[in-house]
């Protein structure tokens, strides 16, 4: 199996496109930055390497003049990120945008296929993010993280047998900006009811910008869009 590494060209294994592994969220997951400079998290095993890009096989170490060894070149993917690119900003996005998507394998057979869980960050605000799952009177986390602007994320993969596992769900979010003056906006906990049923209806799933396949969209916190 080859190992990816950091500038290594991929493309989508089940959906069109692809792009450049700019980094990992762990060892299951990369970050695919397409042409337009979206980072998309991506499953290790649902792209195919294109082209090893600039990882070229390092060359033998050479010896010097009294016999010792040079220390030979370290890989680029074995260094720590120290550069991190500035985050997209879109004219008119500063409002909070957030959604929950489902995307089905295979929309044609909603009953025997596997969905994909994504959250969708549509605004030019940096998004803490926790969700939430009825658990033994109480609640149990079931996922937490950060999502840089207008960038998405996978929360996980769930066949139709679980979907009662989404019936019922609260996130909590709070939104901010780095390294610069912003409009505050509010720290949101918001419950959503799922109905499974919807997963089974053909038009639930439509044609998104987010992704190449048809998708249905469950908004979680949408501020009045703001005039461009």
């Amino acid at each position: 199996m080859t190992t990816l590494k950091i500038g290594d060209k991929v493309r989508f294994l089940n959906q069109i496109g692809g792009g450049i592994i700019s980094g990992f969220q762990s060892s299951q997951v990369c970050l695919v930055k397409d042409e337009d400079g979206f980072e998309i998290p991506t499953l290790v095993k649902e792209v195919v390497l294109v082209d090893e890009g600039r990882h070229a096989a390092a060359p033998k170490p050479k010896k010097s003049a009294i016999g010792a060894t040079d220390a030979e070149e370290p890989d680029l993917a074995d260094l720590p990120m120290t550069y991190r690119p500035k985050p997209l900003s879109r004219r008119g996005a500063d409002a909070l945008n957030v959604s929950l998507a489902f995307v089905p394998h295979d929309p044609d057979e909603p009953g025997r296929t596997e969905f994909e869980a994504w959250l969708v960050n549509d605004c030019n605000f940096f998004v803490r993010y926790a969700l939430l799952s009825p658990d033994a009177g109480g609640v149990r986390l079931r996922f937490e993280g950060e999502l840089e602007p207008h960038t998405k994320i996978l929360l996980e993969e769930f066949p139709s047998a679980r979907l009662e596992t989404w019936e019922h769900v609260t996130f909590q979010l709070f939104a901010f900006k780095r390294d610069e003056s912003f409009r505050l906006p509010p720290v949101c906990q918001v419950p959503l009811k799922i109905r499974p049923v919807r997963f089974f209806q053909p038009h639930t799933f439509l044609d998104t910008p987010f992704f190449h396949a048809p998708a249905w969209l469950v908004p979680v916190v949408k501020e009045p869009v703001e005039k461009a």
